[in-house]
């Protein structure tokens, strides 16, 4: 009996480890872009149908985001897609400039989702400048398991010309495919420390 809780127990881990959280931004030459959040828990749909009813809080959080962003100004082209019974929820926009960007990211993804604060600037010689507060509960313990620490966690950020340099902090894991910089690991880890970006692009 005690095999067949631990089995269970396992495949379910492993069927949340393939849920993701997803932020991706688009940034211009002229400092404009697109910014597109997805929360994916597909596979665990897949294996539990009723999870769609189970997640409503997440819907309702997107419906209060949108009524958010509509309200704020330098932000066009809002879409959201609130999925078709299939795990995939997500919403995008376009940005005039990064105030805009930073306004919004702090309405939405941090007072809505408890997101930690994102902020990307411009620095000298042209730099995009990417910092990231860390969330002081994620490295609260107790004693239930701590889903956060099995749902996945990804940062796409990407341009219109390709990457020269990227500076980050220290321990800080990411990848670089020309014009693309993408940070990804699990959500509890990625969000209990600080990051730091600096990127010089190639003119």
């Amino acid at each position: 009996m005690k095999t067949k809780i631990y089995i269970l127990l396992i495949s379910s881990l492993i069927i949340l480890s393939s849920c993701e959280v997803r932020q991706e931004y688009n940034i211009k030459k002229n400092l404009s872009g697109e910014y597109k959040l997805t929360l994916d828990f597909s596979e665990l749909a897949k294996n539990d149908s009723s999870i769609i009813n189970k997640k409503k809080s997440d819907f309702d959080k997107f419906n209060k985001v949108i009524n958010i962003l509509k309200k704020i100004q330098g932000l066009t082209n809002l879409k959201y897609d609130l999925g078709n019974n299939d795990g995939i929820i997500s919403y995008s926009y376009n940005f005039a400039d990064l105030n805009s960007l930073n306004t919004a990211l702090q309405e939405s993804s941090v007072k809505v989702f408890n997101f930690p604060n994102v902020k990307i600037k411009k620095g000298l010689f042209g730099k995009i400048i990417y910092l990231r507060d860390k969330l002081d509960n994620v490295d609260k313990k107790d004693t239930k398991i701590n889903f956060s620490n099995i749902i996945k966690y990804k940062t796409i950020l990407s341009f219109d010309r390709d990457i020269k340099k990227v500076k980050a902090s220290n321990g800080v894991d990411y990848k670089i495919d020309k014009n693309k910089i993408t940070e990804s690991g699990e959500f509890s880890k990625m969000f209990s420390q600080k990051r730091k970006f600096k990127i010089s692009l190639k003119k």
